[in-house]
């Protein structure tokens, strides 16, 4: 977490949050842990709330912090803890709900704001408007850095390592109906796109559905999406609990055998509840069957006239991040809780009016003057060496090379340095994401090149030697045949990094 920790370096000496008492209300992951260690080393009490879906191990981490108080998200312990608190940081108004269900329980300090970090808290804070809000809010979710690359970038890339890894899809050539052209659906978008998928978006605001056929997709209106749904191979939701929209039962049924459905929304209403409530039962003269999997992920069996067909509904009952996906990266999170931090020590709730206020520009800059390295991305007459982690493999063994600390454009892509023993040779598999750069130090080899979708197909062998470079497409199946005379060394390169993940492997070609 290299940003909270800048941001902790530069202001441990002056102990900014010293007197304050810190409520926090957050999943339980490492990146949280990493946070409340930064409050309470910048002078401030944490009391903990874990929300659901919070790792037991991870809460116990916490809770074992010095000057750390673990709680339930209770009424009383709401009651208890709110008199003494100055900043709440929130995850979907959990701690501010209890108050508004009930404000005339509770008592809090004049100075108090919260801070939310989610789209779904925001709309929650937005209806209470009209009645008045409690207590100022600021609106972490709509800060820009968090909102580029959290919905932009690491919720879609979450959603493709589960299509491409977890559900075993290749993309290409497949039918994606992505609904919602936020943030999180432009990404979702572009980044099926770029696997060769043909996207419809599905938008009700004219203006997203505009710049959505703009940027060359098919376009329809969220009310009309029943035509569409047949047609599709998978549909992923990217709205705002559904924004009144719903997925029904009977649009489920219209979707053809084994496609796939994917909650990529920030709650729990992009599929309507009938779609998710396990049993038998009769509709419409069909025989449905709803079977939860254990996975965060139900299943839906339809049977009419003799046919039969299924849809699978991922992350059925939470959103993506919080249900079976990859989730948040620490990196991405290091960013958000960074942002987080600054506004606790820049913020002053007193000079704060009852409401929602968005993060400042001078507490973003300074975020992103921490996540920047220094020019170049090295201190001055310093040079940063990397590591090098020796791996064994049944062919051989690789260094893989590990940028330094300060060095985050390295991180773009991974470096290995491979020696293949005379004679070798590797697994035939592909990458479904990355795309491989081969550079021969010494030795030969024969690396043997096809199509997996198409074993039958054209397939060929290149022959490379010391100085040969030779670049593998993502979804290209490969495997290297070492030379029998001498060890075969050569330089990969992968971009984006290589992931166990993404290493599948095909039947060999015939």
């Amino acid at each position: 977490m290299a940003v909270l920790d800048r941001l902790v370096a530069d202001n441990a000496a002056s102990a900014p949050l010293a007197g304050k008492s810190v409520l926090v209300c957050t999943h339980a992951t490492t990146a949280t842990s990493k946070l409340i260690m930064a409050v309470t080393a910048l002078g401030a009490t944490v009391t903990y709330v874990p929300v659901s879906y919070s790792g037991e191990g991870v809460v116990g981490d916490i809770g074992n912090n010095s000057g750390v108080v673990v709680v339930e998200a209770t009424p009383d312990a709401v009651h208890l803890n709110l008199p003494s608190t100055d900043i709440i940081l929130e995850d979907g108004m959990r701690i501010s709900r209890i108050v508004y269900d009930n404000p005339e329980k509770y008592r809090w300090k004049e100075h108090l704001y919260t801070i939310e970090q989610t789209t779904s808290g925001i709309h929650g804070f937005e209806r209470s408007i009209k009645s008045g809000l409690l207590y100022p809010v600021v609106n972490l979710a709509e800060a820009e850095m968090k909102r580029e690359m959290e919905n932009s970038a690491a919720t879609p890339e979450s959603i493709l390592s589960l299509l491409v890894s977890r559900e075993s899809l290749t993309l290409s050539r497949k039918r994606v109906l992505v609904m919602g052209y936020g943030s999180v659906g432009r990404g979702v978008s572009r980044l099926c796109a770029s696997h060769g998928s043909v996207v419809t978006v599905a938008e009700e605001d004219p203006v997203r559905r505009a710049v959505a056929a703009s940027h060359g997709y098919m376009t329809v209106d969220v009310l009309g999406i029943d035509t569409s749904l047949a047609h599709q191979d998978v549909v992923v939701s990217c709205t705002p609990n559904g924004n009144g929209h719903s997925l029904e039962l009977e649009q489920i049924m219209l979707m053809k055998n084994g496609a796939l459905v994917v909650n990529a929304g920030t709650g729990t209403g992009e599929v309507t509840r009938d779609a998710l409530a396990p049993g038998s039962y009769e509709k419409n003269r069909a025989t449905i069957t709803i079977t939860e999997n254990g996975d965060g992920c139900v299943t839906c069996g339809f049977e009419k006239m003799g046919m039969r067909k299924t849809v699978r509904i991922v992350c059925s009952a939470t959103p993506l991040n919080l249900g079976c996906g990859a989730g948040t990266t620490d990196d991405v999170m290091d960013v958000v809780f960074a942002i987080a931090l600054a506004t606790m020590i820049g913020v002053d709730g007193q000079q704060l009016s009852n409401s929602i206020h968005n993060v400042g520009t001078d507490i973003e800059k300074q975020v992103a003057t921490a996540l920047l390295p220094p020019k170049y991305g090295l201190a001055p007459n310093h040079i940063a060496e990397g590591d090098l982690v020796r791996e064994e493999r049944p062919w051989g063994r690789l260094f893989r090379f590990v940028p330094a600390e300060g060095t985050p454009a390295l991180t773009r892509f991974s470096t290995v340095r491979a020696s293949f023993d005379p004679g070798a040779t590797t697994e035939g598999h592909y990458h479904a994401v990355s795309e491989e750069a081969y550079l021969v130090e010494s030795g030969s080899a024969d690396i043997l090149v096809w199509d997996p979708k198409d074993p039958k197909g054209e397939r060929k062998t290149y022959h490379v030697v010391a100085g040969s470079h030779l670049s593998i497409p993502r979804g290209m199946a490969h495997r290297v045949f070492a030379g029998p005379a001498e060890e075969f060394v050569c330089v990969i390169v992968a971009s984006p990094p290589f992931s166990f993940w993404d290493q599948f492997f095909p039947k060999l070609p015939v």
